[in-house]
């Protein structure tokens, strides 16, 4: 009977050895818990990149980036900034550029880009080993200045070789140029113009394009048309747009002035090129004359 009430004893100080050893166990898992109380050790750290907009052009080669950064405890100070060729951010970056962020901005700029496509992002982590990465924004970058390619003029009238309404003057560039330094808030679509002849001796008999109101804000420059086209200087109505490369301006009425009555031949004319326009970048157009690339009959 003893032996079975020391056994008894045995196993009651055993069963509070376990319940003691339980609750150890619990307390460390609490105060382990407790570690990961703070947000900032599950949240990652959130960067944005503002500068270049996603589907920015620019012409400058060494184009400044910027976003926001996070400023929380353990937020890093240095930012990520991964430049990448082409429309997506994958493969090995073409630069990486490490800017320590100020509060909760940072800014960069990078060393040069050849002209091409490019996506960037930004990227931060934190004492926890957390990171961030801001939307990835595609650019491209132009430093090529465009180029006057042609300069032609179709037959849209009666009788090809005499200016009339209907003719079709086209005026091309290697890219697409910005409307507005043709003409001064022109989107591209379809808007009245002017078209004038000088009458020379003979030939040249240039013209330009003028503005709705007979004005010199149109920047197409001058063309030697090197035809006998008018008798005295003649104006017509016209309507430009912009398609694709070009510029076309078709004449209208006839405003003033007389139409030579014999219709001129073939003939290469040349065209003395405006240096204010600018490509969709900002790049404005080299001023090399340009002559005509047929040997047709024009108008």
């Amino acid at each position: 009977m003893r032996r079975a009430a020391l056994l008894a004893l045995a196993c009651v100080l055993a069963a509070g050895a376990c319940v003691e050893g339980s609750t150890a166990t619990f307390t460390a898992s609490a105060t382990n818990a407790a570690s990961f109380a703070t947000a900032a050790d599950w949240v990652a750290p959130a960067p944005t990149l503002a500068v270049p907009a996603d589907g920015a052009l620019t012409n400058d080669g060494t184009p400044d980036l910027s976003g926001a950064a996070g400023n929380a405890s353990g937020d890093s100070t240095t930012v990520t900034v991964r430049i990448y060729a082409g429309s997506t951010a994958t493969g090995s970056p073409v630069q990486t550029l490490t800017p320590t962020r100020s509060a909760t901005s940072w800014s960069a700029t990078a060393a040069t880009l050849t002209s091409g496509t490019y996506t960037a992002t930004a990227s931060q982590s934190d004492a926890s080993g957390n990171t961030g990465t801001s939307a990835p924004h595609t650019f491209t970058v132009d430093t090529v200045a465009p180029t006057a390619t042609d300069i032609a003029a179709s037959n849209g009238g009666a009788t090809a070789g005499k200016a009339e309404a209907g003719d079709v003057i086209t005026f091309s560039f290697s890219e697409p140029i910005d409307p507005g330094t043709v003409l001064a808030g022109w989107n591209g679509s379809a808007t009245a113009v002017q078209v004038k002849f000088t009458a020379g001796v003979l030939a040249p008999d240039p013209f330009t394009v003028l503005d709705g109101g007979g004005g010199t804000g149109v920047h197409l420059g001058s063309v030697q048309s090197n035809g006998d086209y008018v008798t005295l200087n003649t104006t017509f109505a016209a309507t430009m747009v912009r398609s694709g490369t070009s510029v076309v301006v078709t004449l209208g009425a006839l405003q003033g002035g007389v139409v030579s009555v014999l219709p001129v031949g073939a003939q290469n004319m040349t065209w003395t090129v405006d240096g204010a326009v600018e490509d969709l970048a900002g790049n404005a157009v080299t001023t090399t004359s340009v002559t005509e690339s047929a040997s047709d009959v024009d108008f």
